[in-house]
């Protein structure tokens, strides 16, 4: 008794011109193509189930494999190596690397897998007062009717910090 998936598969043999032409010559000699066996209207490669170029079949083996439960969301090398020890089709790995790439479950699970970028470089050391300087602002303080902002500046050699205060004046409306 044949599965329901296996009828598809071999439904959609006959979409597949390759397909066609293998069940043509592997039904007259089953030796005619080496890699390629037939086996109760099944063709396999290299004793695996050929999906041929079934899309739709396809994606159904890549999510059965990778979403259910026995898949479990492993990522690409797990469910490549999974489907890879019962199907075989034409660029099957790459197909298997997009599905899971965009899997919106493993996206936000999965890290980055990126170089580490290294430690960070010190500054120089400044040899001069002002040479190397930082600033910051305060704004929106407010007092009375006016807004205050603070501007300041130090230098990080001598620490030495200049303040300068400014106002703006709220016109009334």
């Amino acid at each position: 008794m044949q599965l329901a998936w296996l009828a598809e598969v071999t439904i959609g043999y006959s979409t597949n011109p390759v397909a066609v032409q293998l069940l043509q010559k592997l039904s007259l000699n089953p030796n005619a193509q080496p890699p390629y066996t037939l086996v109760s209207g099944v063709i396999r490669y290299m004793n695996r189930i050929w999906l041929g170029n079934n899309q739709q079949l396809q994606l159904r083996v890549i999510a059965a494999l990778h979403d259910s439960a026995l898949g479990g969301h492993s990522g690409f090398p797990v469910t490549h190596s999974r489907i890879k020890k019962l199907i075989a089709w034409k660029g099957m790995k790459s197909a298997i690397k997009s599905y899971v790439a965009s899997c919106s479950v493993c996206l936000p699970a999965k890290p980055d897998r990126v170089k580490y970028l290294g430690l960070l470089s010190p500054l120089p050391v400044p040899t001069e007062l002002w040479q190397i300087v930082s600033m910051d602002f305060i704004d929106g303080l407010h007092l009375a009717m006016q807004i205050v902002s603070w501007w300041w500046s130090t230098n990080l050699v001598s620490m030495l910090i200049l303040f300068l205060c400014t106002t703006h004046i709220l016109l009334k409306r």
